[in-house]
């Protein structure tokens, strides 16, 4: 006799694996140089390191926070663009109404012959964020 839920497991299972499961969400996290703005980008990359977008942004400041993660308030992606060296993500605010919140990174490295592929690796960009200004970021997790 066939176990029925060993077989529908089985073939979650399979379907999953067939599908290249769920991507797994790498945390960006960047800082501007006086420490005063941060911002947190969750992405889930392809296989490759490409494409995907933004799924979480989380954005603090000396005065208030934003995050698409509030249960009240929650800001809203307006646009996410990733790819290889570059991610475009904006946001928009229940209160505040769009682009409450931009950031602009690019990923370059300069790799010395026998380095590893990650060596050298910069990322670094901008935010713009209404009511604060602009500041320049640098970042880590990608």
């Amino acid at each position: 006799m066939i176990d029925t839920g060993m077989l529908r497991a089985s073939i979650l299972t399979l379907l999953y694996l067939a599908g290249g499961g769920a991507a797994a969400a790498d945390t960006i996290t960047c800082k501007s140089l006086d420490g005063q703005v941060t911002a947190d980008l969750d992405v889930p990359f392809t296989g490759d390191g490409d494409g995907g977008s933004a799924v979480a942004v989380r954005v603090g400041t000396p005065h208030f926070a934003l995050s698409t993660e509030a249960k009240d308030h929650a800001e809203r992606v307006a646009f996410s663009e990733v790819a290889y060296d570059r991610i475009s993500v904006g946001l928009e605010s229940p209160n505040s109404g769009s682009m409450t919140f931009t950031i602009d990174i690019v990923r370059t490295s300069h790799a010395r012959p026998g380095d590893g592929p990650d060596t050298g690796v910069v990322v670094a960009g901008f935010t713009r964020i209404a009511g604060f200004g602009t500041a320049i970021v640098t970042c880590q997790g990608w």
